[in-house]
C-alpha cells in the first residue's frame, strides 16, 4: 500500500523551476541551405579558318601537293582514270580535276587543315572527259605525202619527238639534208593509239625530190641483178615476215612479228625497231 502511493507521488511531482515544463518549450525552426539553379556554361565559339581554293589542275602531282600543303590544305589523289592505279611516285602523275574547284571558298575549325582530293593521271597521258572515264588517246596523225619537214611539224605538234628519216629505196642514201624529201610510208601508221608520247618513235620512209613513192617500203630503185646477194627479191620483202634479208627484214607491225613466228623482236635482230618497241625496253613485240 505504500509503495502504491509514492508511485503516485512520483508520477505527479512538479518539474524543478529551472526546467521548462514541455508545453511550454518553444518550437525549434529549421534552416536549409540556400540553392542556385544550375546554369549551363556558355560554349565558347570555335574560330572557322575561310580558304579560297586555288588552280591545282595541269600540275605535277607532287608539285600541287606541296603547294596546297603550304596554303593549309590536306591533299588526298586517286586515278581519274577506270583503272585506279596507285600514286606510287608523285612525280609520274599529273592534276586532272580537283574538289573543292578553284575559286570556292572551304572552311575548317582553327587548327585543323582543309582537306582537297585530287584526280590524277600518269604525266604522259591525256585526261578523261570526267573523272573515273577511260582515257581518249590521241591518234598518230597521217603524213603520208608530206615532205620530211612539214611532216614532222605535225607529229611534232602531237607530242611525238623521236622522229627519223629513212630512204624508202635500200640503194638510195639518204641525204644529210631532206627536208624536201616526200614521206612515201610512216611508221606507226596512222591512227594507232598515242599512249606514251615520249617512247614512241616514229619511222618515216622518205624518196628524194624527182622520185616517186613504190609500192612497198624497203624497196630497190635500181633491181639487183642477182636476187642471191640480198637474200632473195626485194632485200626485205613487204613486211609479212621474213627475216633472211638480215639487217633489212622489215615488218609493218606486230602483227606481221607474230605471224611470222618471230615475236618478240630484241634490239639487233633482224626487224627490230623502236617503231614496235611502245616501251622502249630493247624488246619488240612482247604484249599481248
Amino acid at each position: 500500500m505504500l509503495s502504491g502511493v509514492w508511485f503516485v507521488a512520483v508520477g505527479t511531482s512538479d518539474p524543478p523551476a529551472d526546467r521548462p515544463s514541455v508545453a511550454d518549450a518553444a518550437p525549434r525552426a529549421r534552416t536549409f541551405p540556400s540553392f542556385t539553379p544550375y546554369t549551363p556554361p556558355t560554349p565558347t565559339p570555335t574560330p572557322t579558318v575561310r580558304r579560297v581554293v586555288a588552280d591545282y589542275v595541269g600540275q605535277n602531282l607532287e608539285t600541287a601537293s606541296r603547294a596546297a600543303y603550304e596554303a593549309g590544305f590536306r591533299a588526298r589523289s586517286h586515278d581519274a582514270t577506270e583503272d585506279d592505279r596507285m600514286q606510287l611516285v608523285d612525280g609520274n602523275w599529273k592534276v586532272c580535276f580537283q574538289e573543292p574547284a578553284a575559286g570556292d571558298t572551304a572552311t575548317a575549325g582553327e587548327g585543323r587543315r582543309i582537306g582537297i582530293e585530287f584526280a590524277v593521271v600518269e604525266k604522259s597521258s591525256p585526261c578523261p572527259a570526267r573523272d573515273g572515264e577511260a582515257v581518249v588517246f590521241p591518234k598518230v596523225p597521217d603524213v603520208v605525202g608530206k615532205t620530211f619537214g612539214a611532216g614532222s611539224a605535225v607529229l611534232r605538234k602531237a607530242g611525238l619527238t623521236r622522229i627519223r628519216g629513212a630512204s624508202v629505196y635500200t640503194d638510195v642514201d639518204l641525204a644529210a639534208r631532206h627536208d624536201d624529201w616526200l614521206i612515201c610510208f610512216q611508221d606507226p601508221e596512222a591512227g594507232e593509239d598515242i599512249e606514251r608520247p615520249e617512247h614512241m618513235s616514229v619511222r618515216l620512209s622518205l624518196a628524194r625530190p624527182g622520185l616517186s613513192c613504190p609500192g612497198e617500203d624497203y624497196a630497190r630503185l635500181n633491181p639487183d641483178p642477182d636476187p642471191d646477194r640480198h637474200g632473195g627479191g626485194s632485200g626485205g620483202g613487204s613486211g609479212s615476215g621474213g627475216s633472211g634479208g638480215g639487217g633489212l627484214a622489215h615488218y609493218k607491225n606486230c602483227d606481221a612479228v607474230r605471224a611470222a613466228g618471230k615475236a618478240p623482236l630484241y634490239a639487233g635482230q633482224p626487224g627490230y625497231r623502236s617503231g614496235l618497241d611502245r616501251d622502249g625496253d630493247g624488246k619488240a613485240c612482247d604484249w599481248s
